[in-house]
């Protein structure tokens, strides 16, 4: 019984490299128990004591101590069993000293440097997870300066007594390194282990001809491999190889959607997105949508992401219509305020052409409004001179009339030039008109001198201020501006 609450209570326990995601506690050495273990009645002190004198059972008290398992707590006792264990070979107490060192777990004191000192004592007693360690230790700077040829020799060690994954991190240095005919044998045996990220880079190697020639048919083989392991990653190489190769997005997307029939919340949401564009199936809506779900029920945030903004922009939708119907009933009271409002509607969710034609009912109705924003609209539809001048000329007719906004929209027009020839003589009348401050007038004034290489000149600033006053008599308004453009 023994044996297996230790071994169950180190099960979780590795190496370093995995020592800062590494979560363990007291508490789960409780849950790794077997079911129905008790020690009521029984003298575990005279228990320990009967076991053979041995690193095992040293680690095994160590650990009970540091947790009051079935003993008193007693941190100083258990630490000092552990490190007995440990220095007399155990792999799991020197695990165990290294994680606790190295998160500051169980009550051990957060201390790298002493943790570092077991890593190197496991590496040293031939742990080859903690070679692999070691030497990514050395890699990463946290022995001091980084030492890629203490890195290579430690990655070595635990590669040669057949750990697959120090393999995969030699294969990894070497391609880093461009030692390509020493990358490709460790990454090759790496990937015999069934290591789906070494596929993905023997794929890329022979894709692209790193150290090899570019060989389609090797590329293919390591990228089966991948797929028939369900490495997402493998079907988006698949699609990327298909391209490459064969060519035809048709049959990039078979592989993603036997990704997508295989569970893949990722490559269901992919499958969706295709759906949704068109690329390499028919544009569909609905199948777009059946992937979304499906991706959002196997877990994909961006899945649900989807699901939801489809369900918004549904409910947005209907929201419009019945907003579109109200308005359109309201709209049949005959007024020009309805049907500017129906007008407004249309040309941010109806059709243009109805929008254009609910613009000019509200203005028949006597809408200065509607006059000065269809004219607007037609100015900026860049759909021909002719369409530009009528939207000019709408909201001349509305600055006829004083609508203020119609005036300030001709004075920045006649001041840019941008959609009418630039007129400043022009434009300051029609500022001179909107302008009752005579400060603000002045600041105006500054600002067309230092705006323009030729400012207006006092003969021109009179002109525009005698047009001032032409303008804002009644009825002279279009006469006198097209006379004024006319000059």
């Amino acid at each position: 019984m023994w044996k297996k609450i230790w071994m169950m209570g180190f099960l979780f326990l590795a190496c370093l490299a995995q020592a800062q995601e590494q979560k363990f506690s007291c508490e789960e050495l409780w849950r790794s128990l077997p079911a129905g273990t008790q020690f009521d009645g029984v003298n575990i002190e005279q228990r320990l004591a009967a076991l053979p004198s041995n690193a095992e059972n040293w680690g095994f008290e160590g650990l009970m101590r540091i947790c009051g398992v079935g003993l008193p707590m007693d941190f100083g006792k258990g630490l000092a069993l552990l490190e007995r264990a440990a220095l007399a070979g155990n792999k799991d107490a020197i695990s165990l000293l290294l994680v606790g060192y190295t998160t500051g777990q169980l009550g051990f004191p957060k201390d790298v440097p002493i943790a570092l000192k077991w890593l190197r004592f496991g590496a040293e007693n031939g742990d080859p997870a903690l070679q692999k360690a070691l030497g990514e230790a050395s890699l990463s700077g946290e022995l001091g300066p980084v030492d890629r040829a203490n890195a290579e020799r430690w990655l070595t060690k635990a590669a040669a007594s057949g750990y697959g994954p120090a393999m995969a991190a030699l294969g990894w240095l070497y391609f880093d390194s461009k030692r390509y005919d020493l990358a490709l044998p460790w990454l090759r045996l790496a990937a015999a282990g069934g290591n789906a990220e070494v596929y993905d880079l023997l794929v890329w190697i022979y894709t692209e001809g790193k150290g090899v020639p570019v060989d389609e048919k090797q590329a293919f083989h390591w990228a089966q491999l991948a797929v028939d392991q369900g490495s997402l990653q493998a079907y988006q190489r698949m699609e990327g190889l298909v391209a490459q190769f064969r060519g035809g997005q048709e049959e990039a997307v078979k592989w993603l959607r036997k990704a997508a029939d295989s569970g893949s919340a990722n490559a269901q949401y992919l499958l969706g997105d295709a759906y949704e564009v068109g690329v390499g199936v028919a544009k569909d809506e609905m199948q777009a949508e059946h992937w979304w779900a499906k991706a959002a029920a196997a877990g994909s945030a961006a899945g649900r992401a989807k699901v939801e903004s489809r369900a918004k922009w549904r409910q947005q939708a209907a929201d419009r219509e019945q907003e579109a119907l109200r308005i359109r009933e309201a709209a049949k009271d005959g007024t020009a305020k309805s049907q500017l409002n129906l007008a407004r509607y249309l040309d941010k969710w109806g059709s243009q052409k109805d929008s254009v034609e609910a613009y000019r009912q509200a203005i028949q109705l006597g809408s200065l409004n509607a006059l000065v924003e269809l004219g607007s609209k037609l100015v900026y539809a860049d759909r021909g001179d002719a369409m530009r001048q009528e939207g000019v000329q709408l909201v001349q007719q509305a600055a006829a009339q004083k609508h203020r906004d119609a005036v300030l929209w001709l004075m920045r027009a006649y001041l840019d030039g941008s959609v009418v020839p630039r007129n400043l003589v022009v434009a300051y009348a029609l500022d001179v008109l909107v302008t009752t401050d005579a400060s603000q007038l002045e600041q105006s004034l500054q600002n067309y001198h230092a705006s323009f290489d030729e400012p207006l000149t006092a003969k021109e600033l009179a002109r525009a201020q005698q047009l001032a006053r032409v303008l804002s008599q009644p009825g002279n308004f279009l006469i006198a501006l097209n006379a004024a453009l006319a000059q």
